[in-house]
């Protein structure tokens, strides 16, 4: 088994906004839509990407998520 994901739902980030992020950290990397929620994704390394998700109704994150998009393949299924 491989953990490629990991979350984090705490009240302290859950305070933060696209504007506080950018100014610590920049411009994201990408920005994804999921449903009503915007994904802003950093490049934490070469191999892990930090990403905020943001719900257009709050305007505050909601998670973030260290992800792995290399160990997020299933290379039993190729």
């Amino acid at each position: 088994m491989q953990i490629f994901d990991v979350r984090s739902s705490d009240p302290t980030l859950q305070k933060l906004t696209l504007k506080e992020i950018e100014h610590t950290l920049g411009k994201p990397a990408d920005t994804k839509l999921n449903g009503n929620d915007t994904i802003y994704i950093y490049m934490a390394n070469e191999a892990f990407q930090l990403k905020f998700i943001i719900p257009k109704s709050t305007g505050k994150v909601d998670h973030i998520s260290v992800f792995s998009p290399k160990d997020s393949v299933n290379s039993m299924a190729e």
